[in-house]
């Protein structure tokens, strides 16, 4: 493309640190060449509206601390050094067989098998949405004393997993644990009420993980490895991970086996509209059976 007419472009640029002033190169840094997707929503407006109508050779002057507080305080000449329109692909039956490396054949089944994926997701979403309802509303329902030393050490967890998940930002240093831990306090202790909840169903209802629980997963991992199906059984079985996973979804299944469910509707941003208005996925919300669901 011969310039950047519209936001469907990807746009090379060479960024040169300068002194503000002079608008000479600073010594020592290095000159950085990157590419920016203008449709991308991630792009800083003033560095897309700088490059919107340019071509190659353009240069201009940006200052990214002035729309973004967060980054250096640094001043950049901008070099244009290539240009490529986004054109998109015409969907065909030939482009699927090609992209899908003949898996699918047609664009009715490519369409069909995103269908598939998109409905499958969204159940996963529905059901952890509905699994939380869980917990929320039998920990509400009961009244359970909780050691505080062991909330405290939960809540400390929590406080350390976010420094570290943060860690790049800057000033993550300076974050205190000890600050944190009030606002987790209330996380932690839902979450250590949860838990002795939950053992006591497991050991109330004798749930247990069984050979048939995995036997799917057993199949498919032979399969795959070319192993013995008893070796892999095994496998799986000391496997703390798999083993906790089929618990939890047995748990929650007993759960939801005394729960009442009652149909919301959701546009397809997810947000809920009680008056059923531009809905087009259904999702559940729970109501517990209290005549059924006790901890003793």
């Amino acid at each position: 493309a011969d310039s950047v007419n519209d936001e469907n472009h990807i746009v090379g640029i060479k960024l040169i640190v300068i002194d503000a002033q002079s608008q000479v190169p600073i010594i020592g840094e290095k000159p950085i060449d990157t590419h920016v997707y203008l449709a991308n929503e991630t792009v800083l407006p003033d560095l897309r509206a700088s490059l919107l109508n340019t071509k190659i050779g353009d240069t201009f002057l940006w200052h990214p601390k002035e729309s973004d507080n967060s980054v250096p305080d640094k001043t950049y000449k901008v070099e244009v050094t290539e240009i490529q329109k986004l054109v998109p692909i015409e969907l065909t039956d030939e482009f699927i067989k090609e992209y899908t490396k003949e898996k699918m054949n047609t664009l009715e089944e490519f369409r069909n098998e995103l269908e598939f994926q998109m409905q499958d997701d969204w159940n996963h979403k529905s059901r952890t949405a509905m699994e939380d309802q869980i917990v929320n509303k039998i920990t509400e329902m009961h009244t359970i004393s909780t050691p505080e030393s062991i909330v405290k050490e939960v809540a400390k967890n929590m406080a350390e997993d976010i420094k570290k998940r943060y860690a790049h930002l800057p000033d993550s240093a300076n974050i205190s644990i000890e600050n944190m831990l009030p606002g987790l306090m209330p996380v932690a202790e839902r979450t250590v009420k949860w838990e002795i909840i939950r053992k006591k169903i497991i050991e109330n209802e004798k749930l247990e993980v069984e050979d048939f629980d995995i036997e799917n997963l057993v199949e498919t991992e032979a399969a795959r490895t070319k192993s013995d199906p008893d070796t892999v059984r095994r496998a799986l079985m000391q496997n703390k991970n798999i083993t906790d996973n089929i618990m939890h979804k047995k748990l929650m299944d007993f759960i939801l086996d005394f729960a009442i469910t009652n149909e919301v509707q959701f546009d397809e941003h997810g947000h809920y509209h009680p008056d059923g208005e531009y809905h087009h996925h259904d999702d559940e919300e729970l109501e517990l059976d209290h005549e059924h669901e006790h901890i003793h």
